[in-house]
């Protein structure tokens, strides 16, 4: 699943609350690859949403690839480590093992544009498509995260779209001098879905939607 927006609308929180909540609630074991922010961070800024990430890696129900430090060229003391320089077959094969150690069932990679920042397009698609034969080999129900697409415009990021099985976009709007987030499934093969867009808010307890407002 392809989750884009642009900076400020949520795609972090959304895809730490797949992973957090379906490893406490649902018993499903999940990888988050982290490519832009370090992995002791997130820990802490997900703290402040209720979600204690650190108590459930204790657990082997949540493991985070940590592919941001290295780009610092500061050590990582993490126990899952992408070293620099990156290379998505290697992430890959990483991702195949810890999947199999924790018997992951949920997958976010945050982001697609950092993990391609290097890459031509040529290669940035190559890899992606094997990314995504190796996660649906896995049985991984899995979240990528991109930077806004903008229609009619078409770019490596953006071809991503007719890759993946569906697609969320998450926006940010200016109504009365007020920014007001919103969430719309854009695609999602094999079911019915709304495509109407619907408002949401940060809260302390995270991502909250209200499907009962709409906005057009």
């Amino acid at each position: 699943m392809l989750l884009s927006g642009g900076p400020g609308t949520g795609k972090s929180i959304f895809s730490w609350q797949y992973i957090y909540n379906g490893a406490k609630n649902y018993g499903e074991p999940g990888i988050y690859v982290a490519t832009e922010e370090r992995p002791e961070d997130i820990r802490r800024n997900m703290l402040d949403f209720g979600m204690d990430i650190k108590a459930l890696e204790e657990e082997k129900m949540i493991a985070i690839i940590d592919a941001a430090t290295p780009k610092s060229g500061v050590p990582s003391k993490e126990e899952y480590v992408e070293p620099e320089p990156f290379k998505i077959e290697q992430l890959m094969y990483r991702v195949y093992s810890i999947s199999k150690i924790i018997n992951a069932k949920r997958l976010a990679l945050d982001s697609l544009p950092a993990l391609g920042l290097k890459l031509s397009e040529e290669a940035f698609l190559d890899g992606l498509h094997k990314l995504n034969a190796l996660l649906l080999e896995i049985d991984c129900t899995t979240i990528l995260t991109t930077k806004k697409i903008i229609q009619d415009i078409e770019s490596k990021y953006s071809m991503a779209e007719y890759i993946v099985q569906g697609s969320v976009v998450m926006d940010m709007q200016e109504k009365n001098n007020e920014f007001i987030r919103s969430i719309a499934v854009m695609k999602m093969r094999g079911t019915e879905h709304s495509l109407k867009r619907y408002p949401l808010e940060i809260t302390s307890k995270g991502i909250v939607i209200k499907p009962g407002v709409e906005i057009y």
